[in-house]
């Protein structure tokens, strides 16, 4: 009995906010028992559940000034302790899969990687005896108790403490929650956990611990502190939650990293900021008459080189070279080699000065450049690809030339030696697959001939991506071939030098690796590439390396491969924008038709002909005298096959031919119609497939989508029936009617919001395309085939909008070529409006 045994909480609650230490350790005395009952429900252990109390008074007593019924301390403490409990398992089982809590547990089958082993083998004899029991040998608390000859309770006894000393060792759990850490110290730790997200392709389950780690900085006293990790937590939330959609949340995020002073969160909102004013002139005097003196009065280093870098490269995109080289190094100054932006702004410096050397302007079709910063983390004994800030330029048919994207699509995994030859694994999205494919691999390259390589397959069906990367022991990657986007790249290594480091990724500062492109296929072009990596920083945790891409075009050769590549993808446009700065390429598409010698090419050169010269002569500053205006022109080149069930797109082949000419500005509403006019291939985007045998009346699906291969969206399908259809073409029986509609789209695709209706008509195809606000249906077609959406050569569909006013002109026609290889469908795109019309609506 004392003082405050026989006091009502609601008394020792305002005599604890008075400042009575011993009021409050009467609440924890009287409600012990009930809060760690709350936390066992939720953990596996009493000792995860004692951590969890231990906490959940420590949040209780922060935030008890919030308690409105001083009554109710017992559930206001109980609440939290959930939330303590439910978080403490969610990070622990994250960052430690593989170490049990649940003594009670005999089927447990975890350590068994080499790196638990050693730490095992490490541990006093008789801890160690029976830990490996009962993990190597699968024997069960009662078996070890019978093979040792002692009691269960001893082995339950070594168990725990062998744990204890495996956790302190990953630095989990006992050394991160002790009770000589501070509560903040605790909740920046699981802000750290949290981040670590970034590596999951998949982010499903991220919401649960952002709410979890969200209550917990929610709970720290008001501090510099919990504004930085208030930040660091908003932001995740905002990209993985909102997918930066959400202007109130950024408004949040930026007044905490302003008052607590997070440069690393400050830098985005610095990006989303200047992103507001147009590019050029507008966003350069906006990131230097007010970004910067800023954040320069505020003293944040950090912040302040990365606009610089920013700023140079503004200045570089306008063709101020000299301007942009001045930015980057200020940039050096404000950033030290431990920023990414600091190796960036050196293979920046780098880049820029060769450009203006070959006097070359920023969007120069004869260059492709790439600036970047490769940010590898060392996590858990692993080497993972965390961060990439980067800009590139220009256009060059196989500048690919990142080694390290794959990464992207593997759950960030640069290779996994835990794995063994011919072991795969999935990333969390399902849609790639990692193989272990060589672990003694042979590579001849330019820079020598090495052995005992390891060998990574990265396979991503969906964008039908192929990447095949070598290691060589003690130098690095030696090899990556790629198949993507319609294209074979092959990057060999043909010089190096290693300083430092170990392993098939040596690391130290000044190792620099150099490839040459090897590819084995005629591109068309005498290309000089360059492709660099450079270590700039290391450290425990974290490698920094430079990247610098340049590729220059030189030439094209004088083959029908390279003619039809030079009207495309350099002489026709100055620039890769909207700006209609045209050149005359009427020699090349000439000599392309001189040069065609199969049916293939010559149905190529046809069509891309009548668009490349439809686009000359509807612009008016090349032709002023115009009296149609070209607004929405595109020339496209995809094959079509059938797989299963399904007839399939593949929507990069040959896109090195496909070009646009467009301008969309004040459209109007009847000009918008004109924008949805990929009508075949919109199938693709939506549902990656044409046409699907399983679509018979009834079939119906709902649910989360994506659309061109990267937007989320939600979509809702279903298979209406047979209907009789009466087009200008003609009149079509049994016509399969698919509806679908598709919401939340953003990412500048809103357009394609809405309702679509399709028309399928036996041996012929799509009849009908109805859109939410254009109706499109066949006015002229040649050919028939099997099924409904047939694959015959010289087929021919030409398409037109009911009705479409404003002045504007519209029309899509697909034709059919098939070879021994394959079926190619060719598309023009015609979108044109009055010139009358057009100078009306500007």
């Amino acid at each position: 009995m004392n003082a405050y045994s026989e006091k009502k909480d609601e008394v020792l609650v305002e005599l604890t906010l008075l400042g009575d230490e011993e009021a409050y350790r009467e609440l924890v005395v009287r409600h012990e028992k009930a809060v760690k009952g709350t936390a066992d429900k939720f953990t596996d252990n009493i000792y995860s559940a004692e951590d969890a109390s231990q906490d959940a008074f420590v949040c209780a007593w922060i935030k008890l000034d919030k308690l409105r019924d001083r009554g109710k301390f017992r559930s206001f403490v109980c609440s939290i302790a959930k939330n303590c409990a439910c978080d403490l398992m969610i990070h622990y089982k994250s960052a430690v899969a593989d170490i049990s809590l649940d003594l009670s547990s005999y089927e447990e089958k975890g350590f068994k990687n080499s790196e638990l082993k050693m730490s095992i083998s490490k541990l006093n004899e008789k801890i160690k005896q029976t830990l490996e029991l009962h993990y190597f040998q699968g024997l069960s608390v009662s078996e070890i108790a019978n093979e040792l000859n002692i009691s269960e309770g001893t082995v339950k006894w070594r168990l725990h403490e062998g744990r204890k000393e495996l956790r302190k060792e990953y630095g989990f759990m006992e050394e991160k929650y002790s009770e000589n850490l501070s509560l903040v110290d605790k909740v920046m730790y699981q802000v750290e956990r949290l981040k670590l997200w970034a590596l999951k392709n998949d982010k499903s389950g991220f919401e649960e611990e952002y709410k979890a780690v969200l209550n917990a900085v929610e709970g720290l006293c008001d501090s510099r502190e919990k504004d930085h990790a208030m930040a660091d937590v908003l932001l995740r939330g905002y990209w993985w939650i909102y997918k930066e959609s959400n202007d109130e949340l950024l408004s949040k995020i930026k007044e905490a990293a302003l008052n607590g002073l997070n440069e690393d969160v400050l830098t985005y909102i610095c990006q989303k900021d200047f992103y507001k004013y147009g590019e050029g002139e507008s966003r350069i005097n906006y990131i230097k008459d007010t970004q910067i003196p800023f954040y320069e009065g505020l003293g944040l280093k950090k912040v302040c080189g990365y606009l610089f870098f920013w700023l140079g490269q503004q200045y570089c995109s306008i063709n101020k070279l000299d301007n942009g080289i001045k930015q980057f190094e200020r940039a050096l100054t404000f950033l030290s080699k431990e920023d990414a932006y600091y190796s960036c702004a050196l293979a920046a410096i780098e880049v820029e000065r060769k450009r203006k050397k070959l006097d070359l302007y920023f969007e120069d079709n004869r260059c492709c450049t790439t600036v970047s910063a490769k940010v590898l983390r060392m996590i858990d004994g692993k080497c993972y690809s965390w961060l990439e800030p980067a800009y590139f330029s220009g256009y060059v048919v196989g500048c690919m030339d990142n080694l390290f994207w794959y990464c992207d699509y593997t759950d960030s995994q640069l290779y996994n030696l835990d794995m063994k030859v011919g072991e795969k694994y999935i990333s969390s999205d399902k849609k790639s697959e990692f193989i272990f494919d060589s672990d003694n691999e042979r590579v001849v390259t330019p820079a020598g001939v090495f052995e005992n390589c390891i060998v990574f397959v990265m396979n991503n069906k969906g964008k039908e991506a192929y990447i095949r990367t070598a290691f060589a022991p003690e130098v690095g990657i030696v090899e990556q071939r790629l198949r993507l986007w319609g294209r074979n790249i092959v990057w060999q290594l043909s010089e190096y030098k290693v300083k430092g480091g170990n392993g098939y990724l040596p690391i130290c500062e000044g190792n620099r690796w150099e490839y040459a492109n090897a590819n084995e296929e005629d591109s068309g072009m005498n290309i000089e590439y360059s492709n660099v990596y450079e270590v700039n920083y290391v450290d425990k945790d974290k490698i920094i390396m430079a990247h610098i891409g340049f590729d220059y075009l030189e030439s094209y050769k004088d083959t029908w491969y390279g003619n039809s590549l030079a009207y495309r993808l350099n002489y026709y446009c100055k620039h890769n924008t909207n700006v209609s700065e045209l050149n005359d390429v009427s020699r090349y598409m000439k000599r392309a038709e001189e040069l065609a010698e199969t049916k293939r090419q010559r149905v190529h050169t046809r069509i891309a002909k009548t668009v490349m010269k439809r686009i000359f002569d509807t612009d008016p500053n090349y032709s002023p005298e115009c009296t149609q205006v070209g607004r929405w022109n595109f020339f496209r080149s995809d094959v079509i096959e059938k797989k299963g069930n399904d007839i399939v797109c593949d929507l990069y082949h040959d896109s090195d031919f496909q070009f646009e000419w467009k301008n969309s500005s004040n459209l109007g509403s009847e000009g918008e119609k004109i924008l949805n006019i990929f009508l075949i291939e919109d199938l693709d985007s939506y549902f990656m497939k044409l046409w699907s045998d399983e679509w018979v009346p009834g079939y119906a699906h709902e649910g989360k989508s994506t659309v061109l291969s990267h937007t989320d969206c939600y979509l809702s399908f279903k298979v209406m029936g047979d209907e009789n259809i009466t087009v200008p073409a003609g009149e079509f029986e049994n016509c399969r009617r698919i509806h679908f509609e598709l919401s939340d789209i953003s990412n500048g695709l809103g357009y394609m919001n809405g309702s679509y209706d399709y028309w399928f008509a036996p041996e012929v195809g799509i009849v009908r395309v109805k859109q939410k606000n254009c109706d499109w249906v066949l006015t002229e077609y040649k050919g028939r085939g099997e099924g409904y959406f047939p694959l015959e050569d010289g087929l021919f569909r030409r398409f037109e909008p009911l009705e479409l006013g404003g002045g504007f002109h519209a029309s899509v026609e697909y034709t059919f070529d098939k070879d021994d290889e394959n079926l190619v469908l060719f598309a023009d795109h015609l979108g044109t409006q009055d010139r009358e019309s057009f100078e009306k609506s500007k």
